[in-house]
């Protein structure tokens, strides 16, 4: 075990399993190599820097302390204590998980690198690049994240706002919620017990049995299909080139409007409840009889 307090640095040092650097107020960890059950633990007033972490490698960052240049070497873990860190890049599968009352701001999560935000955490600005991973745990919430390739998944009681998908995949899961969407590329789902509202569609997105969209806008060239369950509440707005395709019943009091030019889909056996507006010439409208699609695969 290395102690460095007020004054002190730690420089370049290697902990191995078992091993363990504690750096307290005023004092620095600066190039630390920490391999499988090693760790640094920085506390109020502490700082650690261009430490690189292998698998199994630990940094714990408490209340008031900061971290800084982590590099992710195939893997390790970067865990965070009601404090902030910001503009890490999370990288080459390892992880950084955001507790109650801590803050991400601006982190970069790439390369099969994870962002995990749990219950009374909160991210701001993560990017999501090459099959980076952003968990939004519940009571945990997001705001201004980019998807350009990745999975960002919001599970029960996780809120997102501001979100831009331009590759990937986003799925808002059950009791999970997100408001004010941008979807450029990739694809959002939304499952059972799911809610989005203010989406604008330029690309693809899936409402499952017992999820709900509100005040969706399909713009052209973008594809918004709904399971036979799924709730559509609001305004619903097909602009032309678009297209929205219902797969059985829907449910919810949303208005669905179609402009010339754009296509609504009605397959199964089932017409919606939702009224149907907005009807001019070069709308169209397809009713497709086939009573056993009821899922959108």
């Amino acid at each position: 075990e290395l102690i460095t307090s007020s004054g002190g640095i730690a420089s370049g040092t290697i902990i191995n399993n078992g091993g363990e650097v504690l750096v307290s107020s005023g004092g620095v960890a600066s190039g630390g190599i920490v391999h499988s059950g090693g760790e640094i633990n920085v506390s109020a007033g502490g700082s650690t820097q261009s430490d690189t972490l292998y698998s199994g490698g630990i940094i714990n960052v408490f209340s008031g302390a900061s971290v800084s240049d982590v590099t992710f070497s195939m893997g390790g873990t970067v865990n965070v204590y009601s404090d902030s860190v910001d503009q890490l890049n999370v990288s080459n599968s390892g992880t950084l998980n955001i507790y109650s009352s801590s803050v991400a701001s601006d982190v970069t999560a790439t390369d099969n690198g994870t962002v995990v935000i749990s219950s009374g955490g909160a991210a701001s600005g993560t990017t999501l690049s090459y099959d980076g991973t952003l968990l939004v745990d519940d009571g945990g919430t997001a705001a201004g994240t980019i998807v350009n390739n990745g999975t960002f998944t919001v599970d029960a009681g996780g809120v997102a706002s501001g979100t831009t998908v331009n590759g990937g995949t986003f799925t808002v899961a059950s009791s999970g919620s997100a408001v004010v969407t941008i979807v450029n590329g990739g694809w959002l789902m939304v499952n059972s017990g799911g809610a989005v509202a203010g989406t604008i569609l330029n690309g693809t997105m899936a409402v499952h049995s017992g999820g709900v969209a509100t005040d969706t806008v399909v713009s052209s060239d973008s594809w918004f299909g709904v399971d036979d369950g799924g709730i559509l509440s609001g305004g619903t707005y097909i602009a032309s080139g678009g297209t929205m395709e219902l797969y059985g019943a829907t449910s919810g009091a949303g208005i669905i409007n179609i402009a010339s030019g754009a296509t609504l889909q009605i397959e199964g056996t089932t017409m919606p409840t939702n009224v149907i507006s907005g009807l001019s010439d070069g709308a169209r409208i397809d009713i497709v009889s086939l009573a056993s699609v009821t899922h959108i695969e």
